[in-house]
């Protein structure tokens, strides 16, 4: 099977490349690292919206979860 490594930034704006990967037989693997997004709270919000998203959708997600 072949893999796709696809940065997320948020869960609303993965959908779609996620579903579509999916559906074209690749694997689709998430990656979240987003350092830049201000103020710490929206980080945290997204992140939770990955985490959300990759149980819902069974994915794999690399986190790199740094915010400095």
């Amino acid at each position: 099977m072949k893999k796709v490594l696809t940065h997320i930034c948020c869960g609303p704006c993965a959908l779609y490349p996620l579903k579509k990967s999916l559906t074209e037989g690749w694997r689709a693997v998430g990656f979240f690292y987003n350092p830049n997004i201000h103020p710490y709270t929206e980080y945290q919000k997204r992140l939770a919206a990955v985490k959300i998203l990759a149980e819902k959708m069974d994915i794999e997600v690399i986190y790199k979860d740094e915010y400095n």
